[in-house]
């Protein structure tokens, strides 16, 4: 926690450097408590915790194109499992700068997933609504909420596609704007 806090420190030090309010690249780095409602047969739930990070260029202050990555190690029923999530899209900002402004994300990309018992790859695609509160010059809190989706393929299922939603609120999200 103290290393969190001497990082956002410096940041937020450094951040005072910047001269232009015209920003063209926007760091994104936070904490998932995601809530899945996965398929299961007994339509169970999972629970984890993920660490997210993205980078986007801003085309203008209103779009930006990005990329992201988010990694999560989850305990379902006693397997460990680890899922990494790779994509990219735009973000447009509106009713307000981009440092105090709300977004939406929609990003597509790729779903890897790591269990003992099975591991697979699938399309991701996922859309995401937050707002950007400005914490000092540069820096903002985002919290934001993702709905995203994947498929995916077991050889155990024959090779029938068996779809996924997922739902993630984003409480513990920082951006730095430059």
């Amino acid at each position: 926690m103290k290393f969190i806090s001497a990082v956002i420190l410096v940041l937020c030090c450094t951040s005072a450097s910047f001269a232009s309010d015209d920003y063209q690249v926007e760091i994104t780095g936070g904490a998932n408590i995601n809530f899945n409602h996965i398929n299961y047969d007994d339509g169970g739930t999972r629970n984890d915790i993920s660490l997210s990070g993205s980078a986007s260029y801003f085309l203008s202050q209103a779009w930006e194109l990005g990329v992201g990555v988010s990694i999560s190690n989850e305990n379902d029923g006693g397997l460990v499992t680890t899922s990494t999530r790779l994509s990219i899209g735009p973000t447009f900002n509106f009713l307000g700068t981009p440092e105090k402004s709300f977004f939406v994300q929609l990003r597509a990309g790729i779903f890897l997933y790591d269990r003992p018992t099975n591991n697979y790859s699938s399309f991701l695609y996922s859309v995401g609504v937050g707002h950007r509160f400005e914490i000092v010059s540069h820096v903002t809190w985002s919290p934001e909420f993702i709905f995203s989706g994947y498929t995916r393929s077991e050889g155990d299922n024959n090779g029938i596609l068996d779809a996924q939603t997922e739902y993630q609120l984003i409480p513990f999200q920082i951006s730095i704007l430059f």
